[in-house]
């Protein structure tokens, strides 16, 4: 990714080798630029690391020519359980925001984009192809089925909660300019599929397609007043871009950032054509998704990210009964005293699973290591961990109360849950509840444990 970022940022245009397609001579030159080029990325992407392992504790030394970080014990064994963990992981910057992979069938994607709410289409990249049949449209307007490589996997996203995260009566959010017309060509990818034959292919493949920039301002004026007539009525008083000109100078002011890593430069000029980012367009998107840290935001926030874990829950073997269910979110009792209440609630077999959800938020700074920033979620999971441990310890010992009974189970155990995995080095934030089951996991950590055991 930052040898993308870096590379939207150059300027020169060569001339291609052959007029009918993009082609450059690779020579002894071409190669010792190339070299040039890893190298000193090699050298950037080392200097990320090391602020980032400043801002867990570590101790910077520019005494040396080569830069290094000198960090205790405890912090770099931390540091190894976090990558560790954050490597396995499928998290990224806007987890948890409802994505849904979807086939890359052409009907099928421009079916659910076509429907009442606002489907955008966004590409994340794989490590690793995997052959899939995809369904895209041939030079004569009929369909064409074969197999591809995808690199890029296709999802489909639900703006509406973005655009309206208060609901329809709540004011237009700060972060909604940033990425304006981010939205706007996501939810353009599905007609310009439609229209061009070689797209889905193209991006599905390699995360982008060339197409000339006179035939994409004649897609764009044709289909761009219906994106905004989805777009308006849930974002009152906004000014959308609503033809090309203005559409393209809006998304052409999206610049990509290697400090903090945000993705853009997302239309590129290629002599009379375009090519079209759509991987990094939907990078782009949710690195500038930085939720408000308002507190009535941070409660709907906190509030959607219980139901969420409950619903991936009820999708697991643990899903609870009924009359377990029913005690999430109620306020637990005993001789007249609240407890506690349960954000989340899972049972199986005998033993009983509550989960105190924590909607920590990973921005800029958190991507940065910021010490503020990671000292702060630290501090809040830290917290929070220790808090419910007591919580399950009393729980274990007075299982019933004025307004719950959990005598039935043979086991109480306890998790807090996050959205993304948060850098600790407090022991019991590490530790173990159950065998690969942290007491501080990751909604995904849990639904992982959660299918298997």
């Amino acid at each position: 990714m930052l040898a993308e970022l870096v590379a939207s940022k150059f300027t020169a245009i060569d001339v291609s080798e052959n007029p009918d397609r993009v082609s450059f001579p690779a020579d002894v030159y071409a190669f010792r630029h190339l070299a040039r080029y890893v190298g000193r990325l090699k050298l950037l992407s080392n200097l990320h690391s090391l602020y980032r392992r400043v801002g867990k504790g570590g101790v910077l030394d520019a005494s040396t020519p080569t830069l290094i970080v000198e960090t205790s014990e405890t912090i770099e064994r931390a540091i190894q359980i976090y990558d560790s963990r954050h490597d396995i992981a499928t998290e990224f910057i806007g987890a948890g925001l409802g994505m849904a992979a979807i086939d890359p069938d052409i009907d099928l994607i421009v079916r659910k984009s076509a429907g009442a709410e606002p489907e955008a289409f966004l590409t994340s990249r794989s490590s690793s192809g995997f052959t899939c049949p995809i369904t895209y449209p041939n030079e004569s307007g009929g369909r064409s089925t074969g197999t591809a490589n995808i690199r890029h996997a296709p999802m489909m996203l639900n703006l509406s909660k973005i655009l309206s995260p208060l609901g329809k009566e709540g004011r237009v959010p700060d972060y909604l300019p940033k990425f304006a017309s981010l939205c706007q060509l996501l939810l353009l990818v599905p007609s310009i599929c439609a229209q061009v034959p070689w797209a889905l292919s193209s991006i599905v493949q390699q995360g982008y397609v060339f197409i000339g920039k006179q035939r994409l301002r004649n897609i764009v004026d044709h289909y761009l007043h219906e994106v905004v007539d989805q777009l308006a009525p849930r974002t009152p008083g906004f000014a959308w871009p609503k033809n090309f000109d203005d559409w393209y100078e809006a998304i052409s002011g999206v610049a990509a950032s290697t400090w903090p890593i945000a993705s853009g430069n997302i239309l590129r000029p290629f002599h009379d054509n375009l090519l079209i980012d759509v991987t990094g367009a939907s990078q782009a998107l949710l690195h500038r998704l930085e939720l408000t840290r308002s507190p009535l935001i941070g409660n709907i926030r906190a509030q959607a990210f219980e139901l969420d874990c409950q619903q991936m829950i009820n999708g697991t073997p643990w899903k609870p009964s009924q009359g377990i269910q029913d005690l999430r979110g109620r306020q637990l009792r005993r001789n007249g005293k609240i407890i506690t209440d349960i954000d989340s609630i899972a049972e199986k077999n005998g033993v009983l699973l509550v989960v105190s959800c924590k909607s920590i938020i990973y921005d800029r700074d958190y991507d940065q290591g910021v010490f503020k920033s990671v000292n702060n979620t630290q501090h809040t999971i830290d917290a929070a961990v220790a808090h419910w441990l007591g919580i399950v310890d009393e729980l274990k010992l007075n299982p019933t109360g004025d307004n719950f009974d959990f005598s039935q189970f043979d086991e109480i155990i306890g998790v807090v849950c996050t959205p993304f995995v948060g850098y600790s080095s407090d022991e019991r934030t590490l530790a173990f509840a159950r065998p690969n089951l942290r007491i501080c996991a990751s909604i995904l950590e849990l639904r992982d444990w959660l299918a298997v055991n």
